[in-house]
């Protein structure tokens, strides 16, 4: 699969304080649109490339959905949305505080 830019969707990735690419806890909130696919991906990998996340079949809709992961160690991972027969990655920081 293409590997295109996270704007292409209009891709939003934050927690309940609205920062963008932060995600405190274990939950946050995505977006995006401009998706003409079904069966929408989401994948969390860590910094070593091993994937931590992983969640099926997002709901095509402009408004945020909420995402709950296991508890993530601190640190920077990327999040990659399949779809459109593209992958779309971001890179976060997660943090536990």
């Amino acid at each position: 699969m293409q590997e295109s830019n996270p704007k292409d969707i209009n891709l939003k990735i934050s927690s309940d304080d609205n920062i963008e690419n932060l995600i405190k806890g274990n939950s946050f909130y995505i977006q995006f649109s401009k998706i003409q696919t079904e069966g929408i991906a989401l994948e969390i990998v860590n910094a070593t490339g091993n994937k931590v996340f992983q969640i099926q079949n997002l709901i095509n809709q402009q408004a945020p959905q909420r995402i709950t992961t296991s508890n993530l160690s601190t640190g920077i991972y990327f999040i990659k949305i399949y779809a459109n027969k593209k992958i779309y990655v971001q890179r976060v920081f997660i943090t536990n505080n």
